[in-house]
């Protein structure tokens, strides 16, 4: 499958100034495509070229440069990212909404019934779905190379220096 990429200079800096430390190549759609793209490129660097890595970046909404935060070695698993989301934030998956439906069905708790079945009908099978105090909103997937959260788009892909 052909994948559309992105380049972005790297920046040192966490406050938005310059601070030139690389490219950072994304939008890569399976970790095995940006293994296969690292590889490629560190078989043809120059001498004055570090070793490409598979990073997670993260870029700020209206910047042109993203910060590296760290090597990598698998794609975002959404349970976990969505822990760093905040107390407000919550995730659950069709299976367990079913679950908790029954459960309500057995309690005869027709409030309880009421809000599963809603948010029944908005998930679906695939992926999990992100609660924010309880509401529904949206279905991510379960692995993914890049998400949005609050005002950072987090990636994953290939740092050249």
């Amino acid at each position: 499958m052909t994948t559309l990429l992105s380049k972005i200079t790297v920046t040192k800096s966490k406050t938005g100034y310059p601070g030139y430390d690389g490219t950072f190549v994304h939008g890569f759609e399976t970790f095995e495509e940006a293994l296969a793209y690292r590889n490629g490129v560190n078989v043809s660097l120059t001498e004055d070229q570090e070793e490409a890595q598979i990073v997670y970046a993260k870029i700020r909404d209206g910047w042109s440069f993203c910060n590296v935060i760290g090597e990598v070695d698998a794609p975002f698993y959404m349970q976990e990212e969505i822990l760093r989301f905040g107390n407000a934030y919550d995730h659950t998956t069709e299976e367990n909404i079913k679950d908790e439906l029954d459960q309500a069905i057995e309690q005869d708790d027709e409030q309880l019934q009421a809000y599963y079945f809603d948010l029944l009908q908005s998930v679906s099978s695939e992926g999990i779905a992100l609660l924010y105090n309880g509401k529904f909103q949206e279905m991510m997937p379960t692995t993914t190379m890049s998400y949005r959260h609050d005002v950072y788009t987090h990636m994953i892909g290939v740092h050249i220096k």
